[in-house]
């Protein structure tokens, strides 16, 4: 069958492995919240505080949701207030969006929680409430 104007054809032998990205980003500076239980899981949650507001935020875990809308979460807590009220806002947001989705939590408040546990230690570690 031919696709894309390129004839398919048996490979000889074993397939070679592509070289692989490194994983591992630089978490120098952030704090983590430490794991949050969740049905499949954890959610966990790391950043840096400066002048009371998140720095650096991120989120990682065993949930399900598009790549883009975990990054526009975190560009949006980005200079946000240590604040439950305001990073709960900013976690609704992003998972209420245009093609946005969840998977594996019960409550978004398990996220809003991850976010203010790493802030909150961060804040904590600088002496910067």
């Amino acid at each position: 069958m031919r696709r894309h104007g390129r004839e398919a054809a048996p490979a000889a032998g074993p397939i070679p492995e592509a070289a692989l990205p490194p994983v591992e980003e630089d978490e120098a500076g952030l704090a983590e919240s430490g794991r949050f239980e969740i049905p499949i899981g954890f959610v966990e949650a790391l950043a840096g505080a400066a002048a009371g507001r998140l720095v650096s935020p991120r989120l990682r875990g065993d949930f399900l949701a598009p790549a883009h809308v975990v990054a526009g979460l975190e560009r949006a807590l980005d200079g946000c207030p240590i604040d439950l009220a305001e990073v709960g806002a900013r976690v609704d947001a992003a998972f209420h969006g245009p093609g946005a989705f969840v998977h594996g939590l019960r409550e978004l408040r398990v996220v809003a929680d991850a976010v203010m546990a790493a802030g909150q230690a961060a804040a904590g570690a600088t002496a910067v409430a």
